[in-house]
């Protein structure tokens, strides 16, 4: 298993969920790159949309759904989770989400770029009330997939304002 979670219990969530990517893929402009790839921000837009129905339906991307998951998502990062996941306990955290499953806060996604090179790519990522998330995608097998998750960092943070 891939993430700890409570029971979904909201019937219209895949709606919803569908709606926020459809809406957030229309907001990072066309789907296709000068190369006519999907860009880093529609591929990571895509990503959870899908992931986070696949966790509303109770269901593990990872083992239940690894094929699609595997279009996603880098074979690196794929072969670390799949190790995480050997060790016991089980991750307290989701990886994808860095923290727990919470549908009530994982709403209206944003999706923006943030650097790009030639065959890797930052996107920041926000769903709903959660703090950001800065992915880091990697052009493999022709695609664009997710090579690594983080938190964005704070801005608040005492380390990035200005000493008195």
């Amino acid at each position: 298993m891939l993430i700890l979670k409570g029971n979904w219990y909201f019937e219209k969530a895949g709606v919803v969920l569908a709606l926020a990517v459809l809406l957030s893929t229309l907001a990072c402009g066309p789907a296709r790159g000068a190369e006519g790839a999907r860009t880093p921000e529609t591929v990571a837009a895509e990503f959870y949309g899908w992931y986070l129905d696949a966790l509303a339906a109770d269901q593990d991307p990872l083992s239940d759904r690894h094929a699609r998951f595997t279009g996603y998502v880098a074979r690196a990062l794929t072969q670390r989770l799949i190790e995480r996941l050997r060790h016991l306990p089980p991750p307290a955290s989701d990886y994808f989400l860095q923290g727990r499953y919470d549908p009530a806060r994982l709403g209206n996604m944003r999706v923006a770029p943030l650097a790009r090179a030639k065959e890797r790519a930052q996107v920041l990522v926000t769903l709903g009330e959660s703090r950001p998330l800065v992915l880091t995608l990697v052009v493999e097998e022709g695609a664009w997939k997710i090579a690594q998750v983080r938190p964005a960092p704070d801005p608040e943070s005492s380390l990035q304002q200005p000493a008195i």
